[in-house]
């Protein structure tokens, strides 16, 4: 899998609490693939799967959820193994959730 119309696929972003980050559109190498799974992980050793993505036409469009918690998030794509694929990860893109800046109150 190759990360096409965004270059920045697999390198850092930076977001506040409650947003989420841009959305990517990764080609697939392997043809007769139908799903890829979006993972995440906080600590950078228990991944978990957040959902599973159609493959259409060779590409996978990602979305990424909203950030509510501050720190850094890591996420990738994978195909898990079958008898016929041998199963790919991508590389890894890191997202930085700063605090939710406060809100302006109106003095009078």
């Amino acid at each position: 899998m190759t990360a096409t119309d965004s270059p920045e696929m697999s390198s850092r972003r930076v977001v506040r609490q409650g947003s989420r980050s841009s959305a990517e559109v990764v080609t697939v190498d392997e043809t007769g693939l139908s799903d890829v799974q979006l993972e995440r992980t906080r600590n950078g050793v228990d991944w978990q799967v957040l959902r599973t993505l159609p493959v259409e036409r060779d590409r996978v469009v990602i979305s990424f959820p909203k950030e509510r918690k501050k720190g850094k998030v890591t996420y990738r794509l994978t195909v898990p193994g079958t008898e016929s694929v041998t199963g790919a990860v991508t590389q890894e893109m890191t997202v930085k959730v700063k605090k939710k800046k406060k809100k302006k109150r109106n003095r009078r």
